[in-house]
């Protein structure tokens, strides 16, 4: 009964979609039968698994779950216990460097630059060539990279004195 009824939905099926012209509805009907008595006579190729193969596949996932999760556990609690902090402070020198600043100039005249520079730094600052003007991000840890970067750049050389 189902394949009577399955034949005559793909036979309207081909006779709603005939185009005059383009298709032989009587080729395509042969067609479409063949094709469904093939697969009526191949085999269905489904598999069930029985309920204790799916039972042992999620038993090995949770085993596997929990060893993860006590490796994990033994990683760190291994890792915390490996650098024991000292009962009494080491004293230790102040090795770190002046935080680096930063300096924005836009255009800026050489001699204003310098100014700039030396009322944050404490110093005179003189250029050799007051026409050249400046623009760029600078950062620097001391006065003298700076200053050696700012030769650089414009082609100059800059004197410093203490004010």
């Amino acid at each position: 009964m189902k394949t009577d009824d399955k034949q005559k939905q793909l036979e309207d099926f081909v006779l709603s979609h005939y185009q005059h012209g383009r298709l032989d509805t009587q080729q395509a009907l042969r067609n479409v039968r063949e094709r469904l008595q093939q697969k009526e006579e191949q085999p269905q190729q489904t598999r069930t698994v029985p309920l204790w193969q799916r039972l042992r596949h999620i038993a090995a996932a949770v085993v596997l779950v929990l060893v993860m999760v006590s490796a994990y556990a033994i990683y760190r609690s291994s890792v915390n216990h490996q650098s024991p902090t000292p009962s009494t402070p080491q004293p230790t020198a102040i090795t770190q460097p002046a935080a680096a600043k930063t300096f924005h100039f836009d255009n800026m005249p050489i001699n204003q630059v310098l100014a700039e520079l030396g009322t944050y730094y404490g110093r005179q600052f003189t250029a050799s060539d007051t026409t050249k003007h400046l623009t760029g991000d600078f950062e620097a840890e001391s006065p003298e990279m700076l200053i050696e970067l700012i030769e650089q750049t414009l082609g100059i050389k800059i004197m410093s004195s203490e004010k």
